[in-house]
């Protein structure tokens, strides 16, 4: 129910691709926790998307992680990788072929954020 003002609100956060506030989503070593934000999102896409969640906020949430991903903060498209984002949005894009199986094909909102996504992380690694 929150989910879309709060992914909405990261992704207007790396609006302008301000490293300093893509570094702060990364870690926040002065506060009691820290946050890896490229991590939750791939989580976040990986358990969306097994799940059959709906696809406005599993796109919202690979839209969210592509601007995260855009630069200039290498340290998020390391930490984005690390956390599989490349396998999850593969994963997305290899789903959206019809097959004979019962899980219907991606939704092509959805498939289309996931190759913007990979683009993102292609362009900045």
């Amino acid at each position: 129910r929150f989910h879309g003002p709060l992914l909405q609100l990261v992704q207007l956060l790396c609006e302008g691709h301000f490293g300093g506030m893509q570094r702060f989503l990364c870690r926040q070593p002065w506060g009691l926790h820290s946050v890896d934000t490229p991590r939750f999102l791939v989580q976040y896409v990986a358990a969306a998307w097994a799940g059959g969640a709906a696809e406005a906020p599993t796109a919202q949430a690979i839209a969210a992680l592509s601007e995260l991903m855009q630069g200039p903060c290498r340290e998020a498209q390391r930490q984005a990788v690390a956390a599989g984002a490349a396998e999850v949005l593969l994963g997305v894009v290899a789903s959206s072929a019809p097959r004979d199986d019962e899980k219907a094909p991606a939704d092509p909102a959805v498939v289309s954020a996931a190759l913007e996504a990979l683009r993102a992380l292609v362009e900045g690694h």
